[in-house]
């Protein structure tokens, strides 16, 4: 499909189109909110390497200031819970463009 630049600029003109596409085609895959959660962490992720001076060696890789947690604490507070325990830890650096270089290079450490 072929939407002009300012169409596609206009958030909800761009919200429509996406709609439409979804009830022609048939929706396939997951909710619309998870695929924008995805695209805020990469685009996160892509500045952060930029401050970084997009370098795969970076001194804030998998830190806790990079880890990614709700910021549920007041409501699970109120509601009695424990504190936000994950099972396994999610990092913005996951979402960075040399992730898979970064793993590749302690792999390859390791091997």
């Amino acid at each position: 499909m072929k939407v002009e630049k300012r169409h596609w600029d206009s958030t909800s003109t761009r919200e429509e189109i996406i709609k439409r596409i979804r009830e022609q085609t048939g929706h396939t895959g997951l909710a619309p909110a998870f695929y924008a959660a995805k695209n805020t962490f990469q685009e996160d992720a892509l500045a952060c390497w930029q401050a970084h001076n997009r370098s795969i060696t970076c001194s804030d890789w998998c830190t806790d200031k990079k880890r990614l947690t709700p910021d549920t604490a007041a409501e699970r507070k109120a509601a009695g819970l424990p504190r936000y325990r994950s099972s396994k830890d999610v990092y913005l650096c996951h979402f960075c463009p040399v992730a898979n270089a970064v793993r590749r290079a302690a792999y390859d450490k390791t091997a």
